[in-house]
């Protein structure tokens, strides 16, 4: 098994050039996402309980990110799973994190998921998972700051989050699957949408690109040496996405590939989403593709998967990346 580990790791290192020094201010986070899939409420589920003690046993995992997606599409959007949700996910003894995926309420429309309103869906995931006790532990440990705070126009955005360690900026963004939400898109042309919802998507909108304003702001007045940057929809980054695909994310892509090409050390977009891991420099970005820039996206489906990141800010790439499963 740790055998294995080691291989996966050096063929991450070697073939994308990514260094695995390490200094007194190097430090270890565990990237997860889309998970835990197709569990009952309540029931034992060997592979992310056997992920959520590999994660506790390693004393130098900084905290735990996940990038959304607690659930399948086809699972309700009950409070009852919520909850158990939010339960499972407390299991981690290092502080945890996460940014919304579709799965949890944008497609809570669809009638296996229960036929909810996304929108009172979404009110309640921000009670349940931004409200308790572990997610004001994480605020207080990891030094988080909210969009909710740093920018009370948008006060509902509590899932929007900024924090640094040994200069370097991570923050997240709630941008998700099934096209963000738009209108006219996937399995959200069959829903009967109101006005409500397709402000809901462009306020969203609006909200990440002001975010994403602040945190690069941020990052250039503290003279950050790299940036960590979190999603949870695959942005069209493959050959099987279409051209309409990518131009819903153009809200986002376009200004943060810009900010990147400004700033001078690397920078890593992490999502879920697709369930397939990897990290490149996407192909399909072709001359837009900044030399700085890398995407990571982390397993999906598979429990018993996760990243473990390492962040050397003393060195040359800053970011090197371990595969376990």
């Amino acid at each position: 098994m740790l055998f294995r580990h080691l291989c996966t790791s050096f063929i991450l290192f070697i073939s994308l050039g990514v260094q695995a020094s390490e200094t007194d201010n190097t430090f270890h986070f565990a990237l997860i996402g889309d998970l835990p899939y197709g569990v009952d409420i309540g029931k034992r589920d060997a592979d992310y309980d056997a992920l959520v003690k590999e994660v506790n046993a390693q004393d130098d995992i900084s905290w735990v990110l996940h990038v959304g997606d607690i659930k399948t599409g086809g699972e309700p959007c009950s409070d009852a799973l919520f909850k158990d949700r939010a339960e499972r996910l407390a299991r981690f003894t290092p502080p945890f994190t996460f940014t919304p995926g579709d799965n949890e309420w944008t497609d809570c429309h669809r009638a296996l998921a229960g036929g909810y309103d996304p929108l009172e869906r979404l009110t309640v995931l921000r009670e349940i998972f931004y409200e308790s006790e572990q997610a004001k532990q994480a605020l207080k440990s990891l030094g988080i700051i909210r969009q909710s705070e740093a920018q009370p126009e948008y006060s509902e955005f509590v899932e929007n989050q900024s924090w640094a360690k040994h200069g370097v900026r991570f923050a997240s963004f709630h941008i998700v699957g099934s096209h963000n939400g738009r209108d006219g898109f996937s399995t959200f042309s069959k829903h009967s949408r109101t006005k409500a919802h397709d402000e809901e998507v462009t306020r969203r909108e609006k909200a990440v690109q002001s975010w994403l304003n602040y945190v690069t702001m941020l990052s250039e007045k503290n003279n950050e040496r790299a940036l960590f940057l979190i999603i949870h929809a695959n942005p069209g980054l493959d050959h099987r996405a279409t051209e309409e695909d990518r131009k819903v994310f153009d809200f986002f892509m376009k200004p943060m590939l810009k900010q990147v090409k400004s700033f001078d050390g690397p920078v890593v977009l992490a999502h879920g989403d697709s369930h397939y891991m990897r990290l490149d420099k996407p192909q399909l970005l072709g001359k837009d593709a900044p030399a700085n820039f890398l995407r990571l996206e982390s397993f999906g489906e598979n429990n018993g998967a996760w990243i473990k990141v390492s962040v050397d800010p003393d060195s040359e790439k800053v970011f090197s990346f371990q595969v376990w499963d």
